[in-house]
């Protein structure tokens, strides 16, 4: 008797843990299933985080010649004290950056970091912030999650952002990444934190310009308000708030600008724009005397007349299109364009595949464009060493064509039912049962 009631005391004891041990690991794959797409996107991010964190020790040309010696001005003249030298910057070269963009560097030097440590963190966690915009978006479109998890782990793995990063240490991502939370905050009717958005964006880089057609469409279409518009100066404005502190004139602070736009005057550098299908001495001449400035108001003002063409109703969906299709024509038709300056396109191309599942090839060849730009300067060598070589670069500007004449061809197919995003449904009122 006694062995039978120690047998079954052992068995109760048994079954106890075997439930337990059940409960732990049902739950346990219960909630690995629920979060499985949140689980990868934190595993993926640690993986490019730690992959990005080995090229941290890397420095480019640009970091060398512009970033270090700005950084060690700053640090050496008392950090945003400073400041007051940046309109004469006594150090070679002299910084055509906004002042908001030296405000942050100057910040960093108060980190007991080295700088290029502490400026590529700040690429990274703005790298992180440009994915998770990408992921609202198309999340607030397709209403998908799938998709949008996709989205983010794309734009993780994005090349151009890698290169971008960690190994440029270039700023790039932190107007696209203002740009992507402007566009989502029209889509939730919120135009002007938009505006702001936008506004912070100029304060980072003049490079928001490219998106400008669109805003003009928006405007025409009634998305956003000219003045909502108007916070976008007021934002820049107070960015100056530093400068103003410290001594620096309002004139000095907005003629940044145009010197940073007259700094560089040939026609082409290094990007897949149409310029460098016309490598010709003689014609770069008078472009840089004005006509390809003009030429490109004219290319842009075609775009926008092809819109009202084919009637492109502002939809969630056409939103991307249009802010695209702006980010794509606007530094294809500019002169003094760079090689990374297809940045914006390269990342509204993700989320505009995704979000209208289809054509996802166009990613792919807008990825190869911006990548054969940039390796040819970043790297100074070629993909194909043994068939483009100097060809390169006009190659990549084939292809960004290919894809301008794909994405305008794809406008008679958008969506002609205006779902009219911009207002608020009305709220369902349910009467009392008496």
């Amino acid at each position: 008797l006694p062995r039978k009631q120690e047998l079954g005391q052992t068995k109760k004891i048994n079954n106890k843990i075997n439930n337990f041990c059940d409960k732990v690991f049902n739950g346990f794959f219960k909630f690995f299933r629920k979060h499985l797409f949140l689980i990868a996107a934190i595993v993926l991010f640690i993986v490019v985080i730690l992959a990005k964190a080995c090229f941290v020790p890397y420095s480019s040309g640009d970091f060398n010649s512009f970033l270090k010696p700005w950084s060690n001005f700053l640090k050496e003249n008392g950090g945003f004290a400073a400041l007051k030298y940046w309109p004469e910057f006594n150090s070679n070269p002299k910084c055509d950056y906004p002042i908001a963009y030296a405000t942050l560097l100057a910040a960093l030097t108060y980190i007991p970091l080295e700088t290029i440590v502490s400026v590529k963190i700040v690429c990274f966690i703005f790298d992180f912030a440009l994915a998770l915009g990408g992921f609202f978006l198309v999340k607030e479109i397709t209403k998908s999650k799938f998709l949008s998890y996709i989205t983010l782990y794309v734009l993780f793995f994005l090349p151009t952002l890698f290169l971008n990063s960690a190994l440029w240490s270039q700023c790039d991502q932190l107007y696209t990444c203002f740009a992507l939370w402007a566009l989502y905050l029209i889509l939730k009717n919120k135009k002007c934190w938009a505006m702001v958005m936008i506004g912070l964006a100029f304060s980072c880089k003049m490079h928001i310009i490219f998106i400008f057609p669109a805003l003009i469409y928006f405007w025409i279409k009634k998305k956003i308000t000219l003045r909502s518009m108007l916070l976008i100066p007021l934002t820049i404005i107070i960015t100056w708030i530093p400068g103003l502190i410290n001594g620096v004139s309002a004139f000095d602070m907005a003629s940044i600008y145009a010197s940073q736009a007259g700094n560089y005057g040939n026609a082409n550098y290094g990007s897949a724009n149409m310029y460098a299908l016309f490598q010709f001495s003689r014609a770069y001449t008078h472009i840089n005397y004005g006509a390809g400035i003009l030429i490109a108001f004219a290319m842009v003002a075609l775009g926008l007349l092809c819109l009202f063409h084919f009637d492109v109703k502002l939809t969630r969906k056409n939103l991307i299109y249009v802010a695209t299709m702006s980010a794509l024509i606007t530094p294809y038709v500019l002169p003094h364009m760079h090689e990374r300056y297809f940045f914006l396109a390269d990342v509204l191309m993700v989320i505009y595949v995704f979000t209208f599942k289809r054509k996802y090839y166009l990613a792919i060849l807008m990825q190869l464009s911006s990548y054969l730009c940039y390796t040819q300067f970043l790297l100074r060598d070629y993909v194909f060493n043994d068939w483009l070589k100097d060809d390169t670069v006009p190659f990549a500007s084939l292809i960004t064509l290919f894809i301008i004449i794909s994405m305008l061809y794809e406008a008679k197919h958008l969506d002609k039912v205006d779902d009219d995003f911009s207002k608020v449904e009305p709220r369902l009122i349910v009467e009392n049962e008496e």
